[in-house]
């Protein structure tokens, strides 16, 4: 995150956290973003805008004026979004270092959790550690989402003491991430499918008005 934090302490004034667009307004001499946020509702104007939010968020912001190109509302329509999930889970040992020797890496397995994925770097001084406990896309990620967080973490502590039994008495507390249900992404990475590419693209990154 230090990228993003250096642009930050150069931006500090013009940046409001907490602002959640709820609507795009254009004219042909300048722009519009309307926003509410801890304090209500509030608007911004400017000559551009550059709106960087996923499609699969932009589809329910309201676009009003001049409006997007039909090419522009195709492609923010049907742009496919690809599901995923992490659930992390926080150890007080990082036994699979000590007992297995394992430093980096995936352990690719046939259960839900279908990927663990292990830190390639953690500190000495530190005998906690956290774990990836599991990594999954699509369907399976589908499939996740459909729990809440506390039964997703029961049932990944379940799958990953069949590849690590220790895990039953090292775990403290888990943690997960549901990029479907995240409302501010609803969806982990845009995904292609078959000649999307080809037929979206240009009207992607083509500016507006």
């Amino acid at each position: 995150d230090l990228l993003p934090r250096s642009f930050y302490e150069h931006l500090k004034p013009h940046v409001r956290f907490g602002a959640e667009v709820t609507a795009i307004e254009q004219s042909p001499d300048e722009v519009t973003v309307r926003y509410r946020g801890p304090v209500g509702r509030a608007s911004v104007k400017g000559d551009y805008a550059i709106v960087a939010i996923p499609f699969s968020v932009l589809r329910d912001v309201e676009v009003v004026g001049e409006g997007f190109s039909r090419a522009k509302q195709k492609a923010i329509r049907e742009l496919n979004y690809n599901a995923s999930g992490k659930i992390l889970f926080q150890v007080r040992h990082r036994f699979w270092e000590w007992e297995d020797g394992i430093v980096g890496g995936t352990t690719v397995t046939d259960l839900p959790i279908r990927r663990i994925c292990y830190p390639s770097f953690s500190d000495p001084n530190d005998e906690r550690g956290t774990l990836l406990a599991s990594y999954t896309w699509g369907q399976d990620a589908l499939r996740w989402g459909a729990m809440d967080a506390e039964l997703m973490i029961e049932q990944a502590l379940e799958d990953v003491a069949q590849i690590h039994p220790p895990i039953t008495t090292e775990f403290e507390v888990g943690a997960v991430q549901d990029w479907y249900g995240d409302p501010y992404a609803r969806g982990a990475f845009a995904l292609f499918e078959p000649e999307q590419q080809t037929r979206l693209q240009a009207s992607i990154v083509a500016p507006e008005g």
